[in-house]
C-alpha cells in the first residue's frame, strides 16, 4: 500500500455505547464505534465503525465511513463510503470511493 492510502497509527478508539458532545481533537488516527455529537478532528485517518454515528463537522485527512454520518467531511485524502453507510450532509475530498 502506497503512503497516501495507508492508516496511520491508530491510538484512539471510541466503543460502542460511548456518547460525546463537543469537538474531539486526535493527533493520528480515530476509530469511533460509539457517537460523537459535534466536531472530528484528526490529523491522520477516521474509521467509523458500522454502529458508529456523528452528528456535526468532520476534518481529516483520510475517512472510512461504516456508519452514519450527518454533516459535513472535509477530507484532504481520501473518503471511502462502505456498503452500509449513510450520510448526510456534504463531502468535499481529493478522491472519493463508493462500495457496492
Amino acid at each position: 500500500m502506497d503512503d497516501n492510502n495507508r492508516v496511520g497509527d491508530l491510538n484512539t478508539i471510541i466503543g460502542k455505547g460511548t456518547v460525546i458532545e463537543g469537538t474531539i481533537r486526535i493527533q493520528n488516527s480515530l476509530r469511533l464505534d460509539g457517537k460523537v455529537i459535534g466536531q472530528v478532528l484528526t490529523t491522520d485517518s477516521l474509521i467509523v465503525g458500522k454502529e458508529g454515528e456523528i452528528e456535526g463537522e468532520i476534518r481529516v485527512k483520510n475517512a472510512v465511513i461504516g456508519g452514519l454520518v450527518k454533516g459535513q467531511i472535509f477530507a484532504s485524502g481520501k473518503v471511502v463510503l462502505e456498503a452500509r453507510s449513510v450520510v448526510t450532509g456534504e463531502i468535499k475530498t481529493a478522491k472519493l470511493a463508493i462500495n457496492d
